[in-house]
């Protein structure tokens, strides 16, 4: 299973880059910032139950999918990191699309 940590900022950079059935844990935080460390996590043989207790104990709390976090990039007003840690700290506000994904199992 591929895993790398990283900063929100070079994930909302690059999200293309990431399978969209990866995942990207993050830390419980008020508001998100480009530097603020976060793992990603991808690939078929991912054993999701290991994966989130593994974030736990390294500190990432909250996790969601590469693809639900590329819509959000989608919609942002710009291409630049700031344009999309503004859009993703928006749609992680109570009652936004991140935050009902964040932490969805189905």
């Amino acid at each position: 299973m591929p895993r790398m940590k990283t900063t929100l900022g070079h994930v909302l950079l690059h999200i293309y880059d990431f399978p969209f059935e990866g995942a990207v844990c993050l830390p419980c935080v008020n508001r998100y910032e480009a530097d603020t460390p976060c793992v990603v996590a991808w690939g078929s043989d991912v054993d999701e139950v290991a994966l989130h207790q593994l974030c736990l104990i390294e500190g990432f709390k909250n996790w969601l999918n590469v693809a639900v976090i590329s819509d959000t990039c989608d919609d942002a007003p710009g291409p630049g990191e700031e344009d999309l840690i503004t859009a993703f700290n928006e749609d992680c506000r109570e009652g936004n699309w991140l935050w009902k994904m964040m932490n969805y199992r189905a």
